[in-house]
């Protein structure tokens, strides 16, 4: 799956894709734990109130390739359009770009226009929670629509057909996360958490989408299914009254009566 753009948000805006699309922090986002299943690493917090978001300058500019959008997401404020990747201001309804998010019903939504005519938006499926962690895909194939993944299922559908936008989408705005748009200065802010933001130059297939959330189902189960065995060790041990003595061997505890 290439990657154009891989942030984790690891406390930091690093791009891990190796495009060098390094952001930066503006008004401190909080670094919180990580959304991704299984605690490893970190997030990054968004809030209206103190003007927060990272400006990654002018990255993943698509053209007129299909692409996709990923991260780990959980809406704080329902009540504002939140924005997880934005490459697009609002000067015009015909100005070139794109940006993905959530609307203030809470469904996953698009924008994008090619320059060539009036900009497509939507939203999709029912409304998703506050306060809730969703892993949630942007999926553009220019040849037919946007697609929404939540939780590696299709979100719901809407009507964005993207066959009048074939032209290249891109600009020199740079890419924001937690604005709703993209022009200097940001005039208008996001409260969401964002983690693992990754940016693909392609239409992801629903197997790769599937990947993407499984990958971190797995992390989770795996440290769920080790608390669950040391705990079940613990209270073996504990209900039979070892008291034979313990010879470590490889790294493992045996018992020797």
């Amino acid at each position: 799956m290439p990657l154009i753009g891989y942030w984790p948000m690891d406390g930091n805006a690093q791009d891990k894709s190796g495009y060098g699309g390094h952001g930066t922090l503006n008004g401190s986002p909080s670094t919180i734990p990580a959304l991704r299943p299984g605690g490893e690493g970190s997030a990054l917090k968004f809030q209206t109130s103190s003007a927060q978001y990272i400006n990654y300058g002018s990255v993943a500019n698509i053209g007129t390739k299909d692409f996709a959008v990923s991260a780990w997401c959980r809406i704080i404020n329902g009540a504002i359009v939140n924005g997880v990747a934005v490459k697009r201001s609002f000067v015009s309804t015909s100005e070139v770009g794109w940006r993905v998010g959530f609307s203030t019903t809470n469904r996953p939504f698009f924008t994008l226009c090619d320059g060539l005519s009036t900009r497509v938006e939507t939203t999709w499926g029912a409304a998703l929670s506050t306060g809730v962690v969703y892993h949630v895909v942007w999926n553009f194939d220019r040849d037919t629509a946007c697609f929404a993944f939540v939780n590696g299922a299709q979100h719901g559908s809407g009507t964005n057909v993207l066959t009048t936008h074939q032209g290249s989408v891109t600009n020199t705005q740079p890419l924001v996360t937690g604005g709703n748009r993209s022009d200097l200065p940001i005039t208008q802010y996001a409260d969401i958490e964002v983690d693992d933001l990754r940016i693909f130059d392609h239409y992801l297939s629903t197997g790769e989408i599937a990947t993407l959330y499984e990958h971190g189902l797995r992390r989770l189960l795996g440290a769920v299914s080790i608390k669950m065995l040391r705990a079940r060790t613990r209270a073996n041990l504990l209900r039979a009254k070892v008291t034979a003595p313990m010879l470590r061997s490889k790294g493992k505890v045996v018992l020797v009566g």
